[in-house]
């Protein structure tokens, strides 16, 4: 069936969504789908509202990868700020207590993009400023680039939710 990033290149060099998005949509649909064939489907948009019901059961998934990605694609394809703002926050929850994995990351700048706000991922951008230790997932240098990339997607969304 091919990879989701080479089904999504064929729609982008082709400028024919129907194939790819079919093709991306039945990746997606699999019970273990990778969150990157999820991720790829937010990019159509519209085009994509198919896969809604499959993107929702997502949001109750175990992996917080496929959640994310599924919050995002459902925002990006319904324009349902309400439910992945929601399922974005419930990942995002760690965070308020320090702890930190590469997914917080993704969610933080989901969140902050999307066109609808919450009390309780206002508080946890909040506790990201305020948290006086690095908040990482590897060691090393890294340490200091993941506290920095999670501190200024926390900015971003007060940003965005107090400005916009």
């Amino acid at each position: 069936m091919g990879s989701p990033e080479a089904i999504w290149a064929l729609w982008r060099i082709t400028g024919r969504p129907k194939l790819a998005l079919w093709r991306l949509t039945a990746l997606a649909k699999r019970k273990q789908a990778r969150p990157r064939a999820i991720e790829l489907l937010a990019d159509f948009g519209e085009l994509a509202a198919g896969a809604q019901p499959r993107l929702r059961e997502f949001l109750h998934d175990r992996d917080d990868w496929r959640k994310t990605e599924a919050a995002w694609a459902l925002w990006r394809t319904t324009g349902d700020a309400g439910t992945a703002v929601e399922a974005l926050t419930s990942v995002v929850q760690p965070l308020a207590a320090g702890n930190y994995l590469p997914v917080h990351l993704a969610a933080m700048r989901h969140l902050a993009a999307i066109t609808g706000t919450s009390g309780q991922a206002t508080g946890i951008a909040r506790a990201v400023l305020a948290n006086p230790r690095r908040l990482a997932f590897s060691g090393g240098w890294r340490t200091f680039d993941e506290d920095d990339q999670i501190r200024a997607a926390a900015t971003a969304y007060l940003t965005t939710k107090t400005t916009g």
